[in-house]
């Protein structure tokens, strides 16, 4: 036996860029920012699961959109507080880890909050589907 393949569709463009997407990250972003302004940083998994209850298609759609909603929002916050502030504390957290770059600090505060609001949203994608 061979296995042969009839049809093969070869226009496999991705779109990144879709208006369901984009209202995704905004609202995981912006519902995730509202949350920690007032509320410890762990509120952010209610918005994300709340975003992927809603409008989560796919698992690994939900959790690549609510990590990436929630990535951008700490890597910006923590980058923008760092250089308005003057505050030196990046550098010197970064003297703890081995190569003592301050763009390793942003990677891994981008990693910790997009694994949360990644996992979040997965989670609202997956109850909404037992549902």
């Amino acid at each position: 036996g061979q296995f042969k393949i009839s049809s093969i569709n070869k226009n496999y463009s991705v779109k990144i860029v879709h208006m369901e997407n984009i209202r995704f990250i905004f609202l995981a972003a912006a519902g995730a920012f509202l949350f920690q302004f007032f509320l410890p940083w762990w509120t952010l998994s209610i918005p994300c699961l709340a975003v992927g209850f809603l409008y989560g298609t796919t698992g690994t759609g939900s959790f690549l959109k609510g990590f990436l909603a929630v990535a951008l929002l700490w890597t910006s916050a923590a980058f923008i507080i760092s250089y308005t502030t003057g505050s030196s504390l990046p550098a010197q957290i970064s003297g703890l880890f081995p190569g003592k770059a301050v763009g390793v600090i942003y990677l891994i505060t981008a990693i910790v909050g997009g694994l949360t609001g990644g996992f979040s949203a997965l989670t609202g994608q997956q109850l909404r589907k037992i549902i």
